[in-house]
């Protein structure tokens, strides 16, 4: 019995794909006080862990700007986003450069106020998902960015800069801010 037991692990972890399925590039956009930041994100190394970092390239842009330059640097944060990147080590400060753009020094003070969404693209089809968030603030059983999956966009890889920037204003004005800290 053990034996098949041993046989049956050993073909499940054979099975398991070498690469992950899913998004291979991701950005989030913040508006807060008048500003969008656009923070890019790496996927760390599928074997190790598999989750989104922040790769500490943030974008700072007026509200004002146009659907275009939004657009374009989106697809630029997306374009800079890697895949199979290390582990970062466990006292590393990955919000650090989003803080500093945002001027705060803390998680609450950079929630409070803010709207969210989170763009993905999968190299497969070039698909962009720009998916609203729900802020529940840095404190409490709701607290942090939970995706408000119903209100999500879906754009083909070929949208134009211009699509791509109304998306994303259409994805922020349906995401939810939180004035609890």
């Amino acid at each position: 019995m053990t034996s098949r037991l041993r046989a049956l692990f050993l073909g499940l972890r054979s099975a398991r794909p070498s690469r992950a399925a899913g998004p291979t590039a991701l950005a989030t956009i913040y508006e807060r006080e008048g500003r969008y930041f656009i923070e890019a994100s790496d996927r760390t190394r599928w074997k190790e862990a598999g989750f989104w970092v922040s790769s500490s390239h943030v974008r700072t842009l007026e509200v004002a700007v146009s659907d275009d330059v939004l657009g374009e640097a989106l697809r630029s944060a997306l374009a800079s986003s890697r895949v199979e990147v290390p582990v970062p080590p466990r006292n590393a400060k990955l919000e650090d450069a989003l803080f500093r753009a945002m001027g705060v020094r803390s998680r609450r003070a950079a929630m409070t106020g803010t709207r969210a969404c989170i763009v993905t693209s999968e190299s497969t089809h070039g698909d962009l998902r720009i998916e609203p968030q729900r802020n529940g603030g840095s404190s409490g059983e709701e607290r942090g960015y939970r995706p408000i999956a119903e209100a999500a966009l879906v754009l083909p890889g070929s949208s134009s800069a211009t699509e791509v920037g109304r998306g994303v204003r259409s994805a922020l004005a349906r995401a939810t801010t939180s004035g609890k800290s």
